[in-house]
């Protein structure tokens, strides 16, 4: 934590602290931040690029450094086509291992739930309950990090209508419904996002 990268003791990151959960671990090891936003929005995103600067400005108010990107899709692109597919584990703010790579990040399970927000604390979520479940995200997003259903992303995540449905995940899921659809529910319902360090 002293800012140095000592490679003789092994360090491949030195970010000048030992927190863990901000692209460097307390052993000098990196790896990607993932997190479930504090806020919540409903379908109306400003699209892929919205959903992202959703994102990008939940991790600088934790003052995290880096790219960040939501785990969305629709018919313009997905995780899988825009995502850098790291090599080097992800993980949750408390530094607690999600997946070791993109290859355990889409192959339908993950190791821990994503139910750590960007400030350390549980994620938003609204009263709504879709099959007795509350703390959905928006994703329509596969697990394999592909779009899920052209019908489900709110109009390119451009719409709130209540009659338009969308679906995601559960961030209290480390099978395939902490991404793929848990049920189906409203444009105008709020949910949370899932925010990728790229």
């Amino acid at each position: 934590g002293d800012g140095n990268i000592n490679q003789a003791a092994g360090e491949l990151c030195d970010d000048g602290n030992v927190e863990e959960g901000d692209g460097c671990s307390s052993t000098c090891q990196p790896h990607k931040v993932v997190f479930t936003t504090t806020t919540i929005y409903n379908g109306n995103l400003g699209g892929l690029d919205g959903a992202d600067a959703k994102c990008q400005a939940r991790a600088q108010a934790a003052g995290l450094p880096g790219t960040y990107r939501a785990w969305i899709s629709d018919a313009t692109g997905s995780p899988s086509t825009r995502f850098t597919q790291s090599t080097i584990p992800y993980v949750r703010r408390d530094g607690k291992l999600v997946a070791n790579n993109w290859a355990d990040l889409i192959d339908g399970n993950i190791v821990t739930k994503i139910d750590l927000s960007e400030l350390k604390t549980f994620p938003g979520y609204d009263d709504n309950a879709c099959g007795n479940l509350k703390g959905l995200t928006l994703t329509d997003t596969a697990t394999d990090g592909t779009l899920y259903n052209a019908l489900g992303s709110c109009n390119n995540w451009t719409s709130s209508a209540a009659n338009m449905p969308t679906g995601g995940g559960h961030f209290s899921a480390i099978n395939n419904n902490w991404s793929a659809f848990v049920c189906i529910y409203n444009c105008s319902w709020k949910e949370a996002l899932y925010c990728f360090q790229q």
